[in-house]
């Protein structure tokens, strides 16, 4: 059955005259338009408790070049409509592959898998969208490079996907969106460009600086709607001879404060190499099994069953986790520096595992390191270990995150927490903590798990988002990242000069993409068209 969602003002007979221009541009095993092949591209933690309100696509069409998405850009401008773009569609959490205005036609770039060049004497590699972090390792691997890539908590997602959304890795090149260099985008106009030093044709410094000559453009591509990325440079991290997996552990709540300050000061002294993450017990529950083994009750988890939790388990209250990399004797220096800085603290754990070179080639195979929640992700080696904790609240879960930028100052850390936890518990949820912590500031990743099938749960989740986000207003803060149906809420915060902000990008939107089909309403950009009241779909507020 062919799909009962059409595109805005799109009728039936112009939708089929689409699929049959988009079938003759990509072959019609490329084009996907029917209700059962469509449900794999739906979100995955629907927020959305109705059909009505669920981002629900037409079609689906898979280019595997850029000639073929400048060709599915033309249609799109041709029949006006709207295109949603992704890499993998590996985003859950923030939306999936689902798209913002209900009928669009999403874009998926998965086929497009090469990964055109890895540099292991530069340190970087150029890389297609459907470039999965287990490809490039395993590439890597193969062709015997000395380079590892960052990975994130799941490897399954795109390499692209997750830097141009600022996402982020665990080695010291892992906050991703800094460690690119150079793309190339497919703009609204079915025009190719590329950045940096790629506007020079054939230069081979295109992944080596990244400012290139005159304004600097790669940041309009990140969470935005002013092209699909079709190529990216990013950086790598040259193999070491050793790896230092390390903990540090405190043990009572307040203790957050120390533990942040002390960190952020080794972290921009360069005695830190990669970024510190900061967990709570509850955090380290969910990695560990289903709730009900510890908790089976109405409510958030007690205070008690929690502190229980923490004696028996042996962690802290905060447990941080970090590594160092390098011969064995910077490692030590390194280390020693470290156990200086919290010499002090009562009751403050610090441990750490090493993993030397014992081949001749002097550097560290990553699969020596075990795949822990402690190890693996800080040496480049992706695995899907965190996808456990998704069963947290139910075997069939899900969540939803609420991630605020902080600045990297412990007593601000630990007052927001404060209000976090007492919001999640008046939803019924519990305080999933997990710092993200920064040289300059700090990413306040708080998930909210939920029942996929109870939309008493997912209610829950959605009221309890906008109440954070609300109390974060309050504090100055805002999100760095959101779900889909929470950009317009996360925009409207970004309010300095009467939205200055929001109507300079909208003034670059309708300049670049005056039909306005290139992913409508992605982070609150809407072009003109739904601007005026029309085709744009009201998020929920308190």
């Amino acid at each position: 059955m062919a799909s009962t969602v059409l595109p805005p003002k799109l009728s039936a007979t112009e939708f089929q005259r689409a699929i049959d221009k988009f079938k003759e541009v990509l072959g019609g095993e490329n084009v996907r338009y029917r209700n059962e092949e469509l449900l794999a591209y739906r979100d995955p933690f629907p927020i959305a408790t109705t059909e009505e309100h669920a981002n629900l696509c037409s079609a689906v069409v898979l280019p595997s070049t850029v000639e073929e998405v400048q060709e599915v850009v033309r249609v799109a401008n041709r029949f006006n409509v709207p295109l949603w773009p992704f890499s993998r569609g590996k985003n859950n959490g923030y939306g999936g592959p689902s798209c913002r205005v209900q009928g669009s036609i999403l874009v998926d770039l998965g086929r497009m898998r090469k990964i055109i060049e890895v540099n292991d004497k530069a340190c970087y590699a150029l890389l297609e969208p459907g470039v999965t972090f287990f490809d490039l390792f395993n590439y890597c691997k193969e062709k015997k490079l000395k380079v590892y890539p960052s990975v994130p908590s799941l490897g399954w997602g795109s390499i692209v996907g997750n830097t141009i959304d600022r996402g982020w890795g665990y080695t010291p090149l892992g906050e991703h969106c800094a460690a690119q260099c150079g793309l190339e985008a497919v703009l609204p106009s079915g025009e190719v460009i590329r950045t940096g030093m790629g506007a020079v044709a054939g230069s081979p410094t295109w992944q080596c600086f990244k400012p290139g000559y005159g304004p600097s453009i790669d940041g309009l591509f990140f969470q935005s709607n002013f092209g699909i990325v079709t190529k990216l440079g990013i950086w790598l991290y040259p193999k070491q001879q050793g790896f230092m997996s390390c903990n540090v552990s405190v043990d009572k709540e307040s203790d957050l404060v120390p533990l942040v300050d002390r960190l952020g000061h080794l972290y921009r002294t360069e005695v830190l190499q990669n970024h510190p993450v900061i967990g709570n017990p509850i955090r380290s529950m969910a990695a560990s099994g289903p709730r009900k083994t510890v908790y089976s009750g109405e409510g958030a988890i007690p205070n008690w069953i929690v502190e229980d939790w923490k004696n028996k388990s042996g962690k802290g209250f905060w447990n941080a986790r970090f590594a160092l990399y390098g011969t064995e004797k910077m490692m030590n220096c390194r280390w020693d520096a470290i156990k200086a800085a919290f010499s002090d603290l009562a009751n403050c754990k610090l441990g750490q595992e090493t993993y030397l070179a014992d081949d001749p080639s002097g550097l560290l195979d990553a699969e020596k390191v075990p795949v822990t929640e402690q190890g693996g992700t800080q040496i480049g080696l992706p695995n899907m270990l965190r996808l456990q904790s998704i069963k947290f609240r139910g075997e069939d879960g899900g969540h939803i995150s609420f991630s605020p930028v902080l600045p990297p100052d412990g007593q601000a850390a630990l007052n927001f927490y404060f209000v976090g936890k007492k919001i999640c518990a008046r939803h019924g949820f519990d305080f999933h903590a997990g710092f993200h912590l920064y040289p300059h500031h700090m990413i306040h990743l708080n998930l909210l798990y939920f029942d996929n099938t109870s939309n008493s749960q997912k209610k829950a989740a959605e009221l309890c988002f906008f109440e954070l986000l609300a109390s974060a207003r309050k504090h100055g803060y805002s999100e760095y990242r959101t779900h889909l149906n929470f950009m317009d809420a996360v925009s409207d915060q970004f309010d300095f000069n009467d939205h200055i902000h929001r109507r300079f990008v909208g003034q670059l939107k309708d300049c670049i993409d005056p039909n306005g089909i290139l992913a409508p309403g992605k982070c609150g950009v809407w072009p003109k068209q739904y601007r005026m009241g029309k085709c744009v779909k009201k998020q929920s507020k308190l």
